[in-house]
């Protein structure tokens, strides 16, 4: 290759890195996407992007190949724009000594066009090198599974990922810590798993492995993931409704990336948990704002399903339902995959379809969406819509016996009960049965508030206890919409069990009429009497509604 000027070509790299690398578009104050590194940390990558430079103007291709090879995740992070232009510049035969570095070209150009997935035409040499040594790198090793990972998300086999997740961390147990490139790669591959057990609805193994993303990136020197693994555990908090917490995570003002660059492809974890802090907590201002951020990498991703979770909590906010249930319907049919019933997006989407149902007031439709076979029957956010349909049915017993047994079969510290929905729905159940004043209940329901910020919670209270609940929060009382209307509970009297008997064995008034000797005029009175108890509008409504009620 034919050798330039070295001071021309290191100074364009430089320049491409420290003015076009990492260009965004600011929202709020101005500031980096990532959280930023300390002063140190930064003044190091950006010598360590001008060293990788020079050797690419040397020509000193083992150099470079040392470079990345120890730091090749910082690098990508930090400016992919000089990496790319840096291994444009590399000959082919430097590429066919060492698949690495092949993989490496992949991986470059994978977030160059935002593409989650890097091309298996690279991927598949360099796991059959890895494979075929004896003792291969334990980082190697990883980037093996990290990549076997990605084709598993991406083929939507959740189980699968989450089993070989598994044998990623039993493997990273076994290896020294301070192995080779371990430092560089660990952050990655640990975020990597995290998005996995994520997506296969396993929130706690999900919360562990950001947790430690962030340990493993906060070393010395710090590792720009540490951003990455701080949005991405603000997403789950803000799945479980710990709207404070995951706010605590999330810097105060927020900068989008460039396509092209790796903030881009990972700070949309980060990106969703703020749209889903900013409805949890009411703030419509916000979620205004992070909604007008949202673009179609975002909408397509691994994550977008919870875009669209943040819709339907959106649509019930603003007391709009039809809009919101009308794109999950949609979604339903043109990603099956992502959205079977047993997978967690499939159950947490399926759970806003039926709450958007019932706002809308189509309760018989969302029976017929909590109906749906291979639901997991202990997910919370279904417990908690299941214990919501009862409620609007007049079943306050049911609605506390749902909670009460998800919460002695659950798994994991976050049973729904102790969502803040979940509390405040209990305490509106036990509200509805009689129970007053200061309840375990109403105290519990009043701490999650507090603790967890979870506004969005109070529309499950009626109206009679919300100033109390505010009262025990200590926060001052405000506006909270009101989607759902709740049924007092159903009693009917010794007559109406005989006209609803009636009703269930006869069709016609007049044959109603006749087994009640009583006129037509007077049963067809009773009739609707009973519909307008049970809040039903036809005879099939009131025989549903009646199933659900033990008539």
């Amino acid at each position: 290759m034919c050798v330039t000027d070295e001071s021309s070509v290191l100074n364009g790299l430089i320049l491409t890195h420290r003015n076009g690398g990492s260009r965004a578009r600011v929202v709020g104050r101005p500031r980096r996407a990532s959280a930023p590194l300390r002063k140190q940390d930064q003044e190091r990558t950006v010598r360590m992007v001008e060293d990788l430079a020079r050797a690419a103007a040397r020509e000193d291709w083992e150099s470079v190949g040392a470079l990345l090879k120890s730091s090749f995740c910082r690098y990508l992070y930090e400016d992919a724009g000089a990496v790319e232009e840096v291994l444009a510049r590399a000959p082919d035969t430097w590429f066919e000594k060492n698949p690495r570095r092949a993989l490496a070209r992949a991986q470059v150009e994978a977030v160059r066009h935002s593409r989650g997935v890097v091309d298996r035409n690279a991927v598949a040499p360099y796991q059959a090198w890895v494979g075929a040594q004896c003792e291969p790198a334990p980082r190697d090793v990883l980037v093996c599974r990290l990549e076997r990972l990605r084709l598993f998300l991406l083929h939507a086999r959740y189980g699968d990922a989450s089993n070989d997740i598994d044998a990623t961390i039993r493997y990273v147990t076994s290896v020294p810590l301070d192995a080779e490139g371990m430092p560089d790669v660990m952050p990655a591959v640990l975020l990597g798993c995290g998005v996995g057990k994520l997506l296969a609805g396993e929130l706690d193994s999900a919360a562990s492995c950001f947790s430690e993303t962030i340990r493993w990136a906060s070393s010395e020197p710090q590792h720009p993931y540490v951003s990455f693994g701080r949005g991405h555990l603000a997403l789950v908090h803000a799945l479980n409704e710990r709207y404070n917490q995951a706010a605590a995570l999330l810097p105060e003002h927020f900068v989008r990336a460039e396509p092209g660059t790796v903030q881009h492809l990972r700070e949309q974890a980060g990106l969703l948990a703020r749209l889903l802090v900013s409805i949890g907590t009411l703030d419509s201002g916000g979620a205004d704002e992070v909604f007008r951020q949202i673009d179609e990498s975002v909408r397509d991703g691994e994550l977008g399903w919870i875009l669209l979770h943040a819709e339907a909590m959106r649509g019930l906010v603003d007391e709009r339902p039809w809009p919101a249930a009308h794109r999950l319907m949609m979604y339903f049919e043109v990603e099956p995959r992502r959205t079977g019933q047993a997978s967690f997006a499939g159950a947490v989407l399926r759970a806003d379809l039926a709450s958007l149902y019932q706002a809308a007031g189509d309760l018989r439709a969302a029976d017929r969406v909590l109906g749906t076979a291979w639901l997991p029957p202990e997910q919370p956010h279904l417990v908690v819509t299941r214990a919501r349909q009862a409620m609007l049915q007049g079943q306050p017993e049911a609605a506390m016996a749902l909670l009460d047994r998800e919460e002695a079969t659950h798994s994991s510290t976050a049973a729904a009960r102790f969502r803040a929905s979940g509390a405040v729905l209990y305490a509106s159940s036990e509200f509805a049965l009689g129970e007053r004043g200061n309840s375990s209940a109403m105290r519990l329901a009043a701490s999650s508030l507090e603790h967890d910020g979870a506004l969005l919670a109070l529309m499950a209270a009626p109206p009679a206890i919300r100033g109390r609940l505010f009262a025990l929060a200590g926060r001052d009382e405000m506006r909270i919409p009101q989607p759902w209307t709740f049924q007092s509970r159903v009693r009917l009297t010794p007559r109406e069990l005989e006209i609803f008997e009636a009703l269930r064995k006869y069709r016609a008034v007049k044959e109603i009429a006749a087994a009640l000797h009583i006129s037509p005029n007077t049963a067809k009175t009773h009739v609707r009497a009973l519909y307008r108890k049970l809040g039903a509008h036809s005879r099939e409504d009131a025989l549903w509604i009646g199933r659900d009620l033990d008539i």
